[in-house]
């Protein structure tokens, strides 16, 4: 339709969205105006360029809308879109396996048997591995026999960028995770980290470029090593140009004792006093063992407890990892050594 002409001195009435009249220059609320006959009388004078979007004001030609590097969103897909882009170049999501080892291991749709558990850990990481960007495939539990370990992570390589396994790394006798490694060709980087929990963490490549990370069986160590060391690597290869979370300050809430050599990543919650600016407070759970499955429910950060031989008193400022989306970093926040 052609774009109707407004006369100086005169008003036309158009609804939301609507191109501006010709010969117009601004544009009065309804609920501001009062009609009599066919007259508009406002309630104030109209100013110039009132209630009146201009042409580029949303994005002018050239201007660029994301940057490369920047996560696509809801927000996002909606500035490509009011701009007719739908079809965007993007990083591809990291493919990772989930493999999971343990004679006593079982589905959570198997029956009972004596001495088995259920494998909750596929089921944590693979929610993990979907919030943190990547494409999961949990693969069928492998018993604790290193041929049977070998021939599942080779195959598991074929398909997919990344490999996170859970359990065997540590130093028993059915720990066969780190011999498998090798057996497949994978080159161990580093074995065992300064944290708790999570001590036995494992870190190799393939000579094809492909990661394999070694997650303790521990359900509460897996979940930590995870969101340490194992996000941010997916968040990288994803694109991210800031793949760490970034660190919030709070006050403990409860004296905590430190360990000494390593840094504890204590699972917690933030209390917010809504009648006071200070700063929010860190509830620890009350079980810091890292086979208490409850001490992860309800959990929304991680406090960063310095290694040391003494306490952290109740009243401490200490950095707290959240475990939801907030401004990131592009750096660790940990620091390098033991």
């Amino acid at each position: 339709k052609l774009v109707p002409t407004c006369p100086a001195g005169a008003a036309m009435r158009i609804f939301t969205g609507a191109p501006l009249p010709n010969g117009a220059d601004a544009v009065v609320l309804q609920e501001d105006v009062r009609r009599e006959g066919n007259a508009a009388c406002f309630t104030e004078a109209a100013e110039p360029g009132q209630n009146v979007r201009q042409q580029g004001e949303d994005a002018r030609a050239g201007e660029i809308l994301l940057h490369q590097g920047s996560r696509v969103r809801a927000g996002e897909i909606g500035l490509l879109a009011s701009q007719g882009m739908s079809d965007v170049m993007v990083v591809r999501m990291p493919r990772v396996a989930v493999l999971s080892s343990g004679d006593e291991l079982r589905r959570i749709d198997e029956p009972d048997r004596p001495g088995s558990i259920i494998n909750s850990n596929a089921y944590m990481l693979e929610a993990m591995l979907r919030d943190a960007g990547a494409a999961p495939t949990v693969l069928p539990i492998v018993r604790d026999d290193l041929e049977a370990l070998t021939e599942a992570l080779r195959s598991a390589l074929q398909d997919h960028d990344v490999v996170v396994t859970s359990g065997g790394v540590s130093v028993g006798d059915h720990d066969l995770m780190r011999p498998a490694f090798a057996a497949a060709g994978v080159d161990m980087a580093f074995w065992k980290v300064a944290i708790k929990p999570g001590k036995p963490f494992a870190f190799g490549r393939h000579p094809d470029g492909k990661r394999v990370l070694g997650l303790p069986g521990n359900p509460v160590s897996a979940f930590v090593t995870f969101e340490v060391l194992v996000r941010p690597l997916l968040r990288t290869m994803a694109g991210d140009r800031a793949p760490h979370r970034g660190l919030l300050r709070a006050q403990l809430a409860a004296t905590v004792k430190q360990t000494r050599g390593r840094d504890e990543l204590l699972r917690g919650r933030l209390v917010h006093d809504t009648s006071s600016a200070s700063l929010a407070s860190f509830v620890p759970v009350p079980r810091r063992g890292s086979g208490a499955l409850p001490a992860l429910a309800g959990v929304d950060v991680l406090a960063v407890i310095p290694s040391g031989t003494g306490e952290l008193l109740a009243g401490v400022n200490v950095d707290c990892l959240p475990l939801f989306d907030s401004p990131g970093q592009s750096t660790s926040p940990f620091r390098k050594g033991g």
